[in-house]
């Protein structure tokens, strides 16, 4: 199975250098055959009207041959309203969700929520039993990986507080 991933784009309008970075992206996972991209959070960017950029969406995304999986992230988490439709190959994994589409692979979401790091390694915890070691598992997340943070000043506008802080610990 070929994954391309990515994360981030921050989309704000369809004229923006971002937009061309996605339609990049969906252009190298064609030309490189994979079956699956996904999009890790913040395909949008905070205070973004998502609904008036889905018809782009739709297009970029429309007979690409192959389907592509998006979490919600820090600054996108309320752009994917129950029932939006992005397109017949976009899985939209706005709550914590398996999915057991593709052979072998079982795929688990956890989208971006405002928790601390002793919930989010409860949440972990939890999932433990949807992981399987008859095939492969794969953990899609959108937040803060603890164990390499330098400094505030070399993310962006993150604001001050930590989102969804990760340890690697976390996953053993």
């Amino acid at each position: 199975m070929r994954i391309l991933h990515t994360a981030d784009l921050h989309l704000q309008t369809e004229e923006d250098s971002r937009w061309d970075a996605l339609k990049t992206i969906v252009r190298v996972a064609s030309n490189e055959n994979v079956d699956l991209l996904i999009i890790s959070g913040d395909l949008f960017d905070s205070g973004i009207d998502a609904e008036s950029l889905r018809p782009g969406i739709r297009s970029i995304f429309s007979n690409t041959g192959f389907d592509t999986i998006i979490i919600p992230g820090n600054h996108d988490k309320d752009s994917y309203g129950e029932g939006l439709y992005f397109g017949d190959e976009i899985t939209i994994l706005s709550n914590t969700a398996s999915l057991e589409k593709y052979e072998g692979v079982r795929i688990v979401g956890l989208p971006f929520e405002q928790i601390t790091s002793e919930e989010l390694l409860s949440k972990i915890r939890s999932l433990k039993d949807v992981f399987a070691a008859d095939r492969k598992n794969i953990l899609l997340y959108h937040g803060e990986l603890l164990d390499v943070f330098f400094s505030r000043d070399e993310f962006g506008n993150e604001g001050t507080g930590r989102y969804m802080p990760l340890k690697l610990s976390y996953l053993e």
